[in-house]
């Protein structure tokens, strides 16, 4: 965090550069003997300056988080057509930062409630943009030689997402397992050895929160599998 607001004191400051990606509210509080009103003033403050990044009540992630260029272009899209639509979008690009896989392209995912996919498909091909709505198998093993980069599905999880310029998106946690969901059982072209080796370098780098990453592997019927993948691949 090299910008950060002088009402901030300096060793709150250097105790959080000690910490790994996640902090809350409760550890600061603990950790600097203040109580967890200061603690979350402090926490607010920074992240106001784009120091940090609230992604749940009392919870942050240290830098500022941006969605990509297509992502925010299409979100803003959708907001603007369908003002009371609560959506879900993000991409394969989000895990560009712990995988070694070369994408040819990257696709984007819409996640809504079932009254509301048909209609945001419906937007999307009103302004040129091809989309999938609940692809099939088939479809998904050759999303990446099609010319369509967005699929949408019925879906109105909004557990492990996070709330990043006005739009829900997903966490690193979600992306990763939503993929390796779909790679496993959807034939989604990116290996499922290539995700776990992201899990992995996700979760050496510090960059998921394990109780996150536990609780919505087990929505999605996936923890003791990935846990077996993990433990095998080591």
């Amino acid at each position: 965090m090299r910008d950060y607001p002088k009402n901030v004191p300096a060793e709150v400051i250097r105790w959080l550069k000690r910490q790994k990606r996640f902090v809350t509210s409760d550890e600061l509080a603990a950790g600097m003997g203040t109580t967890k009103r200061t603690a979350s003033c402090y926490l607010s403050r920074l992240a106001k300056c784009g120091s940090l990044t609230r992604i749940a009540k009392g919870k942050y992630i240290s830098g500022s988080m941006y969605l990509g260029r297509e992502i925010g272009k299409i979100a803003k899209l959708v907001q603007r057509k369908m003002p009371l639509t609560p959506f879900v979008i993000w991409s394969t690009e989000m895990i560009s930062p712990v995988s070694h896989h070369m994408l040819g392209k990257h696709i984007i995912f819409i996640e809504a409630d079932e009254y509301a996919v048909g209609n945001i498909k419906d937007v999307l091909l009103e302004e040129g943009s091809a989309s999938l709505l609940d692809p099939t198998a088939k479809e998904l093993e050759d999303i990446f030689s099609s010319p369509i980069d967005v699929i949408l599905f019925k879906k109105s999880e909004k557990y492990a997402t996070i709330r990043v310029s006005g739009v829900l998106t997903a966490s690193l946690e979600k992306a990763l397992i939503d993929l390796y969901f779909l790679s496993t059982r959807r034939k989604f072209p990116i290996p499922p050895s290539e995700l776990i080796d992201a899990v992995k370098n996700a979760l050496r780098d510090g960059l998921i929160d394990l109780k996150v990453f536990s609780r919505y592997a087990a929505r999605r019927n996936v923890k003791n599998e990935l846990a077996r993948e993990l433990k095998r691949s080591r």
